[in-house]
């Protein structure tokens, strides 16, 4: 088990880590246990990058993917298939409101 002082020293050489491969590259790829993640969020807004990879994308909810196309991505590259994993709404009223439909079924639909 990590000391207090040997965690935080962890945590930063993490954050360091971090912060090089995002300044060293023009995309990024992820999954949706990630898309979310704020560390990406704040990293989009201040930078930008050129390309988003989301795999797993037929899991991706319309308001989960907002947020994520509102950064300054220059392309957004959707991978997955929404007629194998859905995407999980709790809400009935969510979910027959149409919030249930992944982004890939939306972008089907149009």
């Amino acid at each position: 088990m990590l000391t207090r002082s040997e965690w935080d020293n962890l945590m930063i050489h993490i954050n360091y880590l971090e912060k090089k491969v995002m300044d060293e590259y023009d995309f990024f790829v992820t999954t949706t246990g990630t898309l979310m993640d704020t560390r990406i969020e704040s990293w989009g807004k201040q930078h930008g990058l050129g390309t988003i990879i989301i795999d797993e994308a037929g899991q991706v909810n319309m308001p989960s993917s907002v947020p994520i196309m509102l950064l300054k991505f220059k392309r957004i590259t959707v991978i997955g298939d929404h007629k194998q994993l859905q995407p999980q709404v709790s809400s009935y009223a969510a979910d027959v409101a149409g919030l249930g439909k992944s982004c890939m079924e939306w972008i089907e639909l149009t």
